[in-house]
């Protein structure tokens, strides 16, 4: 990898979440973020990482050990979400990435990821 990450993607499924967001798979990640599913990294993210909102694939009362990191880590505060022109960035690359450059990004925001306004709120909202 050539480029560093910008960013750190929490998630309990890496895959779904490469396909997602990214339209990639674990061979073609891109470079500019890093996914992880592993709950002694989340818990050791340092003061002032940028994250995206994180993917859960899991529902119901029965948390991952990943999922229960990310709300501690959370709980810690100091983590800086991406704002929502970069979730945009990411959504245009993305729609470049699959030959879908005509998409509205603007429009089609909101149902692609929840603003991270909303998600970086304390109480957590449902998809974090």
């Amino acid at each position: 990898m050539s480029e560093r990450a910008r960013f750190v993607l929490v998630t309990d499924n890496i895959d779904f979440a490469l396909a997602d967001v990214f339209a990639s798979r674990r061979t073609n990640a891109p470079a500019f973020v890093r996914i992880t599913d592993d709950p002694m990294e989340v818990l050791a993210l340092p003061h002032r990482c940028k994250v995206h909102p994180a993917i859960w694939t899991c529902t119901g009362r029965n948390r991952s050990g990943v999922e229960l990191a990310w709300l501690e880590r959370r709980r810690q505060g100091d983590l800086v979400f991406l704002t929502d022109e970069e979730m945009e960035k990411i959504s245009a690359w993305r729609a470049r990435r699959v030959g879908g450059t005509s998409l509205d990004v603007a429009d089609n925001r909101e149902a692609q990821t929840p603003p991270p306004s909303a998600v970086a709120s304390y109480p957590l909202q449902q998809w974090t």
